[in-house]
């Protein structure tokens, strides 16, 4: 079953980013396609849930409890990554402004680089 197979590997991402956030460190190690790929996951596995009303082994009911506790972890964490991508936001914003005056001064000064 693909999204039995997917809930596990949901599973394992959401405990690598929950632990990132949670170590405060740095920002979890994904990329937005990443996390575009992760939110469709979870959406489909959503629908998947919704769709069984027993799970018919206890690996699938130990699994299906794990996503809903890695859930609540991210639901937690979700802040946390938050700020870090406003602060990140406005670092990248103070880069590219840099890097515009730079360049503003750059050529301005056009005349003195080519003598």
């Amino acid at each position: 079953m693909k999204t039995f197979t997917e809930l596990q590997a949901v599973n394992q991402k959401l405990r690598l980013i929950t632990g990132q956030v949670a170590a405060r460190n740095h920002a979890p190690a994904i990329t937005a396609g990443e996390l575009r790929e992760l939110v469709s996951i979870l959406r489909r596995i959503g629908v998947w849930l919704h769709s069984k009303n027993r799970f018919s082994t206890f690996a699938l009911e130990s699994d299906v409890q794990e996503y809903r506790e890695n859930l609540e972890c991210l639901h937690r964490a979700l802040p946390a990554f938050h700020a870090w991508l406003l602060v990140e936001r406005t670092r990248l914003e103070r880069d590219r402004a840099h890097s515009d005056a730079a360049s503003a001064w750059a050529d301005c000064n056009k005349n003195t680089f080519e003598s």
